[in-house]
């Protein structure tokens, strides 16, 4: 076993045990909220922050840091069937419909409660449990983060990071497929095999690929965090 292989296998471990201290912080932080509201402003922040950092390295946000979508990929994903997310579900216009209808509900909520600002983190609460109940059904029915595939702020994110960080792919693919069966969020990596590149901005460059592939053809662009 190369090097690089190993650290990326040391480096997906140390992710898998930072995903369940973030599943125990989404958790934690979601019951709290429905005893004290103001629990509920951390929403809104992880949203920004998602945001953010997609501008700099896409939807690597996603990857652990997400408190959900580590929760969806370590607990959810213990009882999870693992079937192919439905196609129709990530397509555009799904993702739009979805935005415009949670943000509609997200966007008229705060104008109608601004300045009742307990009741505001209450509605965040209350918001995120909902979400949170469809997404486990998803994962539970579907792969464990079916809900990553139309999240909004990962739509966004998607849009706003493309193109950062891309994950490489090099002639000597042989096409196996393994990286597929790794990736959380179900991207057809070996399909991009003649690009060169995997021209899919909803990977969340947590590396799972990186560490699975038996060839080693696969990296990303920045030489900093290949497995990040």
């Amino acid at each position: 076993m190369s090097c690089e292989s190993g650290c990326s296998i040391q480096q997906q471990s140390q992710k898998r045990t930072l995903r369940w201290v973030m599943s125990g912080v989404f958790v934690a932080l979601l019951v709290a909220g429905w005893f004290v509201p103001w629990f509920g402003y951390f929403i809104p922040v992880c949203m920004v922050g998602g945001l953010s950092v997609a501008f700099f390295a896409g939807r690597k946000w996603c990857d652990w840091w997400c408190g959900r979508g580590s929760f969806l990929e370590n607990v959810v994903g213990a009882v999870s069937s693992r079937r192919r997310i439905p196609s129709f579900l990530r397509s555009t216009a799904f993702r739009v419909a979805i935005m415009a209808v949670l943000f509609g509900m997200f966007g008229t909520r705060i104008a109608l409660m601004w300045g009742e600002w307990a009741a505001l983190g209450g509605f965040f609460v209350t918001f995120l449990t909902a979400t949170t109940v469809v997404a486990t059904a998803l994962g539970i029915i579907f792969e464990p983060r079916a809900w990553c595939a139309f999240c909004p702020i990962g739509t966004l994110s998607k849009w706003a990071g493309a193109g950062k960080r891309p994950l490489l792919i090099s002639d000597a693919c042989r096409g196996c497929r393994v990286c597929e069966k790794a990736c959380p969020m179900g991207i057809e990596i070996a399909s991009y095999a003649d690009q060169g590149i995997v021209a899919n901005a909803d990977c969340i460059k947590c590396g799972a690929c990186i560490a699975k592939c038996p060839t080693g053809v696969l990296s990303f662009e920045s030489t900093t965090d290949q497995a990040a």
